[in-house]
């Protein structure tokens, strides 16, 4: 974009040319080219044409400024773009830390309920609880797991998206 501007600019500047030409000639009144007899003349021509802009139409102007406006929409877009990667990356960091602390809350919870489990089978086996209670114990127990499985799941995914917005796959 930038370059564009600048050949639009340069619509303003002075143009140079130069050209040049050597040739021979035969001259000659019959069809003859061919034979060694004939004289050739040489003829050489040099050039140079310098155009000025003196007077331009309002289509010039209007292109520089056309450009000028599609490199600032360039530059604009730019800079949106780095916005919203860098704003990717934040989330991403974010989603990581909240699923982080997630999978920690559900191995805690996972834990605790491994414990009510594990002391509501100890009274069961001496009596002093129903099999409704250690059904219930058990029931929490494989919830609390599942609940933490899925966390370690969201929680990898998590890693993966803030490995993807950071590039380091």
């Amino acid at each position: 974009m930038a370059m564009l501007l600048k050949r639009e600019k340069a619509e303003y500047l002075p143009t140079v040319t130069a050209f040049f030409s050597l040739s021979r000639s035969a001259m000659r009144d019959r069809f003859n080219f061919f034979s060694q007899s004939g004289e050739w003349f040489p003829a050489t021509m040099l050039g140079l044409n310098l155009s000025l802009p003196v007077f331009t139409s309002g289509l010039r102007p209007a292109r520089v400024a056309q450009a000028r406006l599609e490199l600032e929409k360039a530059q604009n877009l730019k800079q949106q773009v780095a916005d919203s990667l860098k704003l990717a990356v934040s989330q991403a960091r974010s989603d990581f830390a909240s699923a982080l602390e997630r999978e920690k809350n559900t191995a805690k919870m996972a834990a605790l309920a491994q414990r009510i489990f594990d002391d509501t089978r100890g009274k069961f086996s001496q009596g002093l609880t129903g099999s409704m209670e250690l059904t219930q114990a058990h029931n929490q127990y494989l919830n609390a797991e599942a609940g933490h499985s899925q966390a370690v799941v969201q929680l990898l995914d998590a890693r993966l998206r803030l490995d993807k917005a950071l590039n380091r796959r």
